[in-house]
């Protein structure tokens, strides 16, 4: 059974996976409606690539190995090096702060891989001109402030 420390991390968790859902359901659907589909966008978000529908197979595989491989990391904290000898309660607490960005990082990673498939979609079939900048680097800013808050815990946990 998985514990969740409180419901915050339950709703990281719930997110996560609707991300993943959301990006099965656009290969799915970008699969049947057979018509190339964009592969990869520029800076400006706007397309610059098209592919077969299959390639975009390749978003939610992505998306199912690293919410497996993040949710493995996130249990086995006890392996996780650190540049200086940690007491009792010093690893204790490493150990909830990698918990905590394991299940940060893997929140942010899915919203963006889903956020990714379906404007995929949208953009194929029309609805959409380009990926909105404003999302990627809010999520790019999320991946980046949790990291550097895990970083400044580390070396401030006293």
């Amino acid at each position: 059974m998985i514990f969740y420390r409180n419901k915050f991390y339950l709703a990281l968790d719930i997110i996560s996976i609707l991300g993943i859902l959301l990006s099965i359901v656009s290969f799915i659907l970008a699969f049947l409606s057979q018509s190339d589909i964009p592969t990869h966008f520029n800076a400006q978000g706007n397309v610059d690539g098209y592919g077969n529908p299959l390639e975009m197979g390749l978003l939610p595989l992505m998306s199912i190995v690293l919410f497996v491989t993040l949710t493995i990391a996130e249990n086995k904290t006890g392996c996780i090096n650190v540049p200086f000898r940690l007491t009792e309660n010093g690893y204790e607490y490493l150990r909830n702060n990698c918990w905590r960005l394991m299940k940060q990082i893997k929140c942010c990673l899915m919203t963006l891989m889903g956020y990714i498939s379906i404007s995929s979609l949208l953009i194929s079939k029309g609805l959409m001109e380009s990926i909105s900048n404003w999302v990627m680097f809010v999520c790019i800013g999320l991946l980046f402030a949790c990291l550097i808050r895990f970083l400044y815990k580390l070396y401030n946990w006293n």
